[in-house]
C-alpha cells in the first residue's frame, strides 16, 4: 500500500511539473483570437464599402477591419429615426461581412455613439448621461440587438465593441463614468447570453486610453480583449481640429514634455504592465495623426513598431470618411475649409506609403 501511495504521489507530482511546462504555451494559444496578432483598418458606416475593404487586402493584406456604425450622426443628416438609422446600419454591416467572408478578413462591430436617438440632445460624454437609467438600458439593449444579430454569423465576424470611449467630460478635464464598471459588465453578460462564443472587446475608460488599466482588473470571461486608442499626445495628433492649435511637431515638444518614440512607450506603459500581469489580448482599435501633422508619418510608424513588439493587433483609423484621417489625401492643411478634393491623391499620397511601410507590403502586391 505504501508503495502505491508514494507511486501515485509520484505520478501527481510530475503531472504537476509537465502542466506547469506544457499549460502556458497551451493556455495562451486557446485564448488568443484566430490569426493574432491582427493588422487592419478601421471603416465607418455609411461611407465604406464592400470595394474598401477588397481594396485595402489587396494592397495592405489587411486580415482584420474595425466597423464603426455611426448611427446618431447618420440619422440626423439623413432625418432618420434611430431605428431606421439601424436598419440601414445592419443591412451595411451585413454586405461588408459578406465581403470579410470572402476575402478572409476579421471584423469587429463597433458602436461608439450614445444614445443612438438623434433628437436627443445629451451625450455620453455629459455626467447627466450616465445618471439617467434609461440612457444606461439603452445601451444594453444595443449590445443585445447586436449580439442577436449577428449570432449565426461565421468566423469573418469575430466580435463586438460596445462603447469603446466611456467618458465624462468637465470643465475640459476627463474621468470615468462611475457607472460604467458596472455598465460595462452588464454589456458583456448580455452579449453572453445570445453569443456565447465571440470575442468582446472592453475598455476601462476614461475615453479609451491607457491610463485606466493603472487600476482596472480583468473580467471574469476568457474572450475578452483589451482594447485602447492611442491619441497621445492629442494636441499633436489632433492639431488644426476645432479649437486646438496647429504647430506641434513629432519628435519634438509638445507642451512641456519631450515626445518621441521612448515616451509612447512610457504613456502605453499602464496598459502593457496589464498585458504582461494577466497574459491578455490587447487591441489598439485606434490610432492615427491628421494627415497635416508634421512628423505624423514617423509617429505612425513609431506606434506600429511598439504594438508589434508588444504583440499587439492594431487598426489603423480611418480607411474612409473625413479627409483628415482619410490617407487617401495630401499632407496639406485646409484651413477651414470643408471641401477638401483638390487634396485627393489616391494611393499615391505620403500616408499610403505609410501604411505600406507598417504592413510590410509594395503597391499592388498581396501579403501571403
Amino acid at each position: 500500500m505504501r508503495k502505491l501511495i508514494s507511486c501515485l504521489a509520484w505520478v501527481s507530482a510530475f503531472g504537476i511539473v509537465f502542466a506547469l511546462l506544457i499549460a502556458p504555451s497551451t493556455l495562451q494559444a486557446a485564448e488568443m483570437p484566430e490569426g493574432w496578432p491582427w493588422h487592419g483598418v478601421s471603416i465607418g458606416f455609411p461611407e465604406g464599402d464592400p470595394a474598401d475593404i477588397e481594396r485595402y487586402k489587396q494592397e495592405l493584406g489587411i486580415d482584420a477591419v474595425r466597423l464603426q456604425l455611426k448611427l446618431r450622426k447618420y440619422a440626423k443628416r439623413r432625418h432618420l429615426t434611430k431605428e431606421q438609422a439601424w436598419d440601414d446600419g445592419i443591412a451595411w454591416v451585413n454586405r461588408m461581412l459578406d465581403c470579410c467572408s470572402s476575402q478572409d478578413v476579421r471584423a469587429i462591430i463597433n458602436i461608439s455613439a450614445f444614445p443612438l436617438d438623434p433628437d436627443e440632445d445629451m451625450t455620453q460624454t455629459q455626467a447627466g448621461f450616465w445618471k439617467e437609467k434609461s440612457n444606461l438600458d439603452g445601451v444594453i439593449t444595443v449590445a443585445a440587438r447586436l449580439a442577436f444579430e449577428f449570432r449565426t454569423r461565421g468566423k469573418e465576424l469575430a466580435g463586438y465593441d460596445v462603447m469603446s470611449e466611456p467618458v465624462i467630460v468637465e470643465g475640459g478635464v476627463s474621468r470615468r463614468p462611475e457607472a460604467w464598471p458596472s455598465l460595462l459588465r452588464r454589456i458583456v453578460s448580455t452579449i453572453r447570453e445570445h453569443d456565447s462564443h465571440r470575442w468582446i472587446v472592453i475598455v476601462p475608460g476614461p475615453w479609451g486610453g491607457p491610463n485606466g488599466y493603472n487600476d482596472f482588473e480583468p473580467v471574469a470571461d476568457s474572450r475578452m480583449i483589451y482594447g485602447v486608442h492611442v491619441y497621445k499626445p492629442h494636441r499633436f495628433t489632433h492639431q488644426g481640429i476645432r479649437d486646438i492649435s496647429m504647430g506641434e511637431i513629432y519628435p519634438g515638444m509638445v507642451g512641456f514634455r519631450l515626445w518621441n518614440k521612448e515616451r509612447l512607450e512610457q504613456a502605453l506603459a499602464p496598459l502593457r504592465r496589464f498585458q504582461q500581469q494577466h497574459d491578455v489580448p490587447v487591441l489598439v482599435g485606434e490610432f492615427s495623426a491628421v494627415r497635416w501633422a508634421k512628423g505624423g508619418e514617423q509617429y505612425i510608424k513609431d506606434l506600429s513598431a511598439i504594438f508589434d513588439d508588444y504583440g499587439w493587433s492594431w487598426l489603423y483609423f480611418s480607411a474612409t470618411g473625413w479627409h483628415g484621417w482619410n490617407p487617401d489625401y495630401n499632407q496639406h492643411y485646409p484651413g477651414r475649409r470643408t471641401d477638401a478634393s483638390e487634396d485627393f491623391l489616391g494611393d499615391q499620397s505620403i500616408r499610403w506609403q505609410t501604411l505600406r511601410d507598417i504592413f510590410g507590403m509594395k503597391k499592388g502586391t498581396v501579403k501571403p
